[in-house]
Order: C-alpha cells, then structure tokens, then sequence
C-alpha cells in the first residue's frame, strides 16, 4: 500500500482511510477475471460486464480500515454461484478484504452481469 495515494486526503477530513468502495471495487474485478479465465462470456457477441447486479441482495461488514500504515491489503473472493441463460450469465461470490493479515471488511452476495453489448 503506498501511504501517498489521493484517497487518503479525499476520504475523509483529517482521518485518511481508503474509501471502502475502492475494496469492494477490487472485488468486482476479481469476479470479472474468474469470469474471463473460466471463458464464461464466450458464448456472447462482443460482451460486456455489468459492474454490479441490480435486484440481488449484498451486504458489507466493516471491521477496521485500511490507513496510510497498512503495508499490504489482500483480497478474497468465493465464487458462490454462476448462473448462466441465453441473454446473461451472472457470477455472486462472498469477499473478503484483509489489512496486514486482519480481515477488515467483507461483502457477501456481490455479483456481476455478462451481456451481449447493447442488451441489458
């Protein structure tokens, strides 16, 4: 982690933490490559990933945060299901994010779209 990153003087006045947004980000992306590695949206002409599905239910748990002093941040992620049909395939998984080895927050139920560009 490099303690000179914008975010940490954007946050929040005078108390630099990394946006919980930017670990749940990072989650997504990890849906995104298990997608890709697995060849998940081959199967759709020019396809596109869908940042976050609407209509399925998500929670966080804040535990800490991660701060300028943090050396290293870990992200896990458990692929739960990956539900596939002629229009999209959709991948929800659990995630976990770390901070120097304590476990900081995690997002259960997070889950991505693949869909033909220009379908919904």
């Amino acid at each position: 982690m490099d303690p000179g990153e914008w975010f940490f003087q954007a946050h929040f006045f005078q108390d630099p933490v990394q946006p919980g947004s930017l670990g749940v980000q990072a989650m997504c992306q990890l849906l995104q490559f298990y997608a890709i590695e697995r060849s998940l949206s081959s199967g759709f002409p020019a396809p596109r990933f869908e940042p976050v599905l609407t209509g399925q239910a998500v929670s966080w748990k804040y535990r800490g945060q991660v701060t300028p002093g943090t050396a290293r941040v870990t992200v896990e992620l458990e692929i739960r299901e990956v539900v596939e049909n002629e229009h999209q395939v959709r991948v929800i998984g659990d995630g976990w994010l770390w901070a120097d080895g304590t476990r900081v927050y995690q997002v259960r139920g997070l889950g991505i779209g693949i869909t033909a560009s220009g379908t919904a």
